[in-house]
């Protein structure tokens, strides 16, 4: 439909709500009619009286009386509830689950539907008087909020009575139109889980008939800890502790400090809690079957987190879902499938479920277990078929499904189980419309980002859930970033019927007025702009997100790309056009809205962006330590000056400053060692300061700089430690065991500190081992010098420390060398049209005049001077892990008559990073053994002396002086001999 239909198709609407002939409401500011509610008004009447009186009065400034009888006289009698008149009564006697009615007789208008019995008195300004949204029929609540949509032309967009939709007229007379239905997905429907915890917000859940009727599912394994792990630290808690028993829970964590999400209320200290139960154990099996009819049976477990409820004449499934934090049992049992199948964890979830499922139905068959297909367990294998009664919850991201890959697996996965399961058991959906907002305020921590909307997108996706028979939708979205892709979500969850354009064409010329196209057009531009792939950035083309939540699609480089510059003066055009247009007080607020909630956070972003990605081009410090020795985890006895220079620390601008502190490090293979060092005659006599105002403050992450650990020291030896991580979609904050060997002293000269941290205990998080790099940051947090409060290793140009996790410096840890055999292709073996022997390059050969320096016949290689004066060589690309003092030995065959050379290249590259030894041929073929040290052949002061790699090298003309002669070569091995440490 388009705008201008769909203005006229309103403007018909509200003419025949509130103008043409029908039942009267209000005439001229006065109220010629009631709300007769009855003697005995369930809560559900109640709270529906209450919102019609309110939003007539809001239409016509005339509020109508809410009553138990009719007045007399009365013109129009509003009968509100089953509890209203005797008509009402009997027809609702014939309502089942959400179902209701509205009808018009003569001067009667009869708003009713299926309540459950819950009598208890609503205050209208107290939203815990409301009638709950889980497990409470509301019928009569939801006749009311068609009629006022349909007969009074009401519309429910946002939180309050600004997000709120009416044309106000003195007068209202309305023809109601006759409704007998229920919503469509009867299971569960909810749009709003992140909007406001306010009066409001809470409104705007009822007006979107949110409601949980059966089957929702949640993580819902905790009770069993309560009873079987340990008693817990709060004392409510700890008495329903009965015996310890290790074996219902997840195996092979041991002291590991695994995730858990009881951790921090219950076991803070518990190394040995395990993030998850024991998946095939029967007793487990048992427990939770017997936790889920004792549900059914109204009396739900202490320490668990469903309130599930058995509503009349519907299925109860109670919900049994893992904790959210991966970790699966590694018991023989569970594990059986690991290393042979990839799908092992997700396939040990859904034998358990099965099993609970068989356990409750032996005890009563009329109770059900709700599952989902989510991370680990998306997928659909019909190898593993179901209990009958099982429901599965499908936790799928539409968000992403721009990009090909993403929609074909995840699509793909949901019809899968449509096709095969929609007839059997409840299908319903969990749905992620979060990003970018969430990954740019809660995984990147860039906070202000470049929106991604797609109403029209919503729209298809939902209609496809509601045709297939999909019985519940829970939309995760956050109503301030999307609230149009919420309210177009609610409507289809619970009416499909509804046409997707007409309703968007809707919002926009009744929210917006006469802003009404140039927002459209904002909409409809962004939306086509982000659902095409060729949009985006390489990163996000090349590495579809995975599982349920599809998360780290925008970093700040990404999310910036898809709002560049020219997209974003397009759409700031038709937000000019907007304001301009926009001429009642209540347009230019909403408009106003969307500035102040969406647009100008993205426009200040984008400056920001900017910023950053200019000061993101300062080249990040590097370190590379060298292995010495096994230093055991003391830090008294590492070598710190065997990885060369100190490094200075400077002012989070990358400036001088004026106290002088640096940084050392080495490593073993087992530990991470700092030397911190700071020149502060006033430390010996500072007072004792809280942990985070004056600190060594160390931040350590992984290479996508959204996971990490963070670590601080005090002078006085004091230590805090946090690990963050995102497990599916959702940041955690927890302690950080991480048992650190702490060496600090503060004298008239300041404070030296010396820090060992094991390497394991990285692990999982930042998976760490030698030769590798550490992803870390350094800060000096003097929190009480108001002249240079932090210092760092790396300028991050802020003065927020976890902010600066994109410009963490890289450590390449020391790895102590082993003999071996290092691949060189010995008999310079050629494959498909290489020029080359495989892995082996020279550069010179590729300059005009060169091309015969260097080939390969036969499999021997010849490196000729023709005759020049300069230095020749071929070099192998392969990097090749070693230590100062190391030896490579080159053993082979040659002839020729050329001064020749085996060489190797050292990295990191400074100065004199590189060292040869000749070798002086004949001309017959003749045995070699060449033994390159892993040393420099020159060193300038401060230079890093550090190796950690070489690359190997042969070559002719060391001397320099012309040749005519070539080198031939065969047979070569080559082998690493390691130093003596």
């Amino acid at each position: 439909m388009s705008l201008k239909t769909c203005i006229l198709f309103l403007s018909v609407l509200f003419a025949g709500g509130i103008l043409c002939a029908g039942n009267e409401l209000v005439k001229d500011g006065k109220a010629c009619s009631a709300i007769i509610v009855g003697e005995k008004p369930t809560r559900s009447a109640q709270f529906a009286a209450f919102e019609l009186q309110h939003l007539i009065k809001l239409i016509t400034d005339c509020e109508v009386p809410i009553v138990a009888k009719a007045p007399e006289p009365v013109k129009t009698r509003l009968n509100v509830g089953a509890d209203s008149c005797e008509y009402a009564k009997k027809t609702a006697a014939g309502l089942t689950g959400e179902e209701y009615a509205v009808e018009s007789k003569g001067n009667d208008i009869y708003l009713f539907g299926n309540d459950s019995p819950e009598f208890g008195k609503v205050d209208y300004n107290s939203p815990k008087t409301f009638p709950p949204l889980n497990y409470e029929f509301r019928g009569t609540e939801f006749a009311v909020y068609d009629f006022l949509e349909k007969a009074c032309g009401v519309r429910f967009y946002s939180p309050g009575d600004d997000g709120t939709v009416y044309q106000k007229s003195p007068t209202l007379s309305v023809n109601t139109p006759s409704i007998r239905r229920a919503p469509k997905m009867d299971a569960f429907r909810n749009a709003l889980y992140h909007s406001p915890e306010t009066r409001d917000g809470f409104l705007l859940r009822h007006r979107w008939r949110t409601a949980l009727i059966y089957s929702e599912m949640g993580h819902n394994a905790f009770s069993i800890y309560y009873r079987y792990w340990k008693p817990s630290k709060i004392p409510h808690l700890a008495k329903l502790f009965i015996a310890h028993h290790p074996e219902y829970f997840a195996q092979g964590y041991e002291g590991k400090n695994a995730a858990n999400s009881l951790r921090t209320w219950s076991w803070p200290d518990d190394k040995d809690l395990p993030s998850q139960v024991c998946f095939s154990h029967p007793e487990v099996r048992k427990y939770f079957a017997r936790e889920a009819v004792d549900a059914y049976n109204g009396k739900n477990a202490v320490g668990a987190i469903s309130r599930a409820k058995r509503m009349p004449g519907k299925p109860f499934y109670y919900p049994m879902g893992e904790d959210d934090v991966g970790n699966i049992c590694l018991c023989a049992e569970c594990a059986k499938e690991k290393g042979t199948n990839p799908r092992w964890d997700g396939r040990a979830q859904l034998r358990w479920i099965n099993g609970i499922a068989r356990e409750a139905a032996k005890l009563n068959p009329d109770v059900g277990i709700a599952t989902w297909s989510y991370e680990h367990s998306l997928f659909y294998d019909k190898t593993i078929p179901l209990e009958k009664n099982v429901s599965v919850q499908v936790c799928i991201a539409p968000q992403s499904w721009f990009h090909p890959d993403v929609y074909k697996k995840q699509h793909g996965i949901y019809k899968e189980w449509i096709e095969n399961e929609g007839g059997k058991r409840p299908i319903t959906v969990w749905t992620y419309l979060l990003t970018p907002a969430w990954e740019a305020q809660r995984i990147y921590k860039y906070q202000k980002f470049f929106p991604v909307l797609y109403p029209w997108k919503v729209g298809e996706y939902f209609k496809e859930f509601a045709n297939d028979g999909v019985k519940g939708a829970f939309v995760e979205v956050q109503l301030k970033h999307n609230p149009l892709e919420a309210y177009v979500a609610a409507r289809i969850c619970d009416d499909p019927s509804v046409d997707v354009n007409q309703l968007i064409d809707e919002y926009f010329t009744f929210y917006y007025g006469k802003a009404g196209p140039a927002m459209r057009q904002f909409y409809k531009r962004l939306e086509e702009h982000a659902w095409n792939i060729g949009n985006y950035h390489e990163y996000v083309k090349k590495n579809p997100p995975r599982g349920s939540f599809t998360y780290y699609v925008h970093p700040d480089f990404a999310n910036y790309h898809l709002g560049n510059p020219k997209v974003m003066a397009e759409l700031q055009g038709y937000i000019d056009s907007a304001l301009k247009s926009a001429s009642a007080p209540v347009e230019k607020k909403r408009v106003q809205k969307f500035i102040d909630d969406i647009w100008r956070q993205a426009v200040e972003g984008r400056v920001e962006f900017e910023k950053r990605d200019r000061e993101r081009k300062n080249p990040v410090p590097e370190a590379t330590l060298a292995y010495t020795a096994e230093y055991g985890g003391d830090p008294m006895k590492a070598d710190f000056q065997a990885s060369g220079k100190a490094f200075p620390m400077t002012t989070v601008d990358g400036k001088a400053a004026k106290t002088q502190a640096s940084l050392r490090f080495a490593s073993d293979s087992t530990h991470f060692y700092v030397l911190f060092q700071e020149k502060d005659p006033g430390a010996s006599s500072r007072p004792k300061a809280d942990i985070w105002g004056d600190n060594l403050e160390i931040f350590f992450t992984n290479e996508k700089k959204s996971e990490y650990f963070q670590f601080a020291v005090a002078p006085d030896g004091r230590t805090e430690a946090i690990q963050v991580s995102v497990v599916n979609g959702v940041v955690r904050e927890e302690k950080w065991n991480v048992a650190p060997v702490v060496k600090s002293g503060v004298d008239a000269n300041g404070w030296t500190l010396k820090l060992a941290i094991p390497l394991k205990s990285f692990s999982p998080l930042i998976p760490l081992e030698p030769g590798k790099p550490l992803y870390a940051n350094f800060f000096r947090t003097r929190g009480f010098d108001w002249t240079e409060k932090s210092l760092c290793w790396s300028p991050i140009f802020s003065i927020v420390h976890r902010e600066g996790l994109p410009r963490v410096g890289k450590i390449f840890l020391a790895r102590k060398s082993h003999a071996k055999t290092i691949d060189c292709n010995s008999s310079f073996k050629v494959t498909g049209d290489g020029k080359y022997p495989d892995g082996w390059k020279c550069d010179h050969a590729a300059k005009p005049g060169f091309e015969n320096i260097f080939g390969v016949k036969d499999g021997v290689l010849t490196i000729d001077s023709l005759g020049r004066s300069d230095m020749f060589r071929v070099e192998r690309r392969d990097y090749v892990k070693v230590n100062a003092g190391d030896k490579i030995v080159f053993e082979f065959k040659a002839k020729g008559k050329n001064t020749a050379f085996c060489g190797l290249y050292f990295y990191p590259w400074p100065p004199g990073g590189w060292n040869r030894v000749e070798f002086s041929p004949t001309g017959e073929w003749k045995d070699f053994k060449v033994v390159v040290p892993v040393e420099r052949t020159a060193q300038k002061k401060g230079e890093n002396s550090v190796i950690n790699e070489v690359r190997i090298l042969l070559g002719v003309n060391l001397s320099g002086r012309p040749s005519p002669s070539a080198v031939e070569i065969k047979n070569m091995k080559v082998s690493l001999q390691p130093g003596e440490k």
